[in-house]
């Protein structure tokens, strides 16, 4: 397989290897970002709509928008990061269908 032949050559194959096995190896975080936190108190509007998260990595940020009432399509492209963030989705009392998480390649 060519680098071409993945997301039509959006994402290098190395750079999805990294990234997965990061995941697998237990990268995670306990916290949301904070400026996302600030932004999300401060400036985004009281009545929530859909959101993209891209990147979503061990899922912080986006359960934390999901915990705001926020619909998400999250996007990633290590599919050892999309296993995490099912896992902790399955531990919530957040309905399937505010949440689908989608793999680049």
């Amino acid at each position: 397989m060519t680098e071409s032949d993945i997301n039509g050559g959006l994402v290098q194959s190395a750079t999805i290897q990294r990234w997965d096995k990061a995941y697998q190896f237990g990268s995670d975080k306990r916290y949301p970002n904070l400026d996302l936190v600030r932004l999300d108190a401060w400036f985004f509007e009281k009545s929530p709509g859909n959101l993209l998260e891209y990147g979503f990595g061990c899922g912080v940020n986006l359960l934390h928008l999901l915990d705001s009432g926020y619909n998400i399509d999250a996007v990633d492209i290590a599919p050892a990061a999309k296993e995490l963030v099912a896992t902790k989705l399955e531990r919530t009392a957040i309905s399937e269908d505010r949440c689908r998480l989608h793999l680049l390649g």
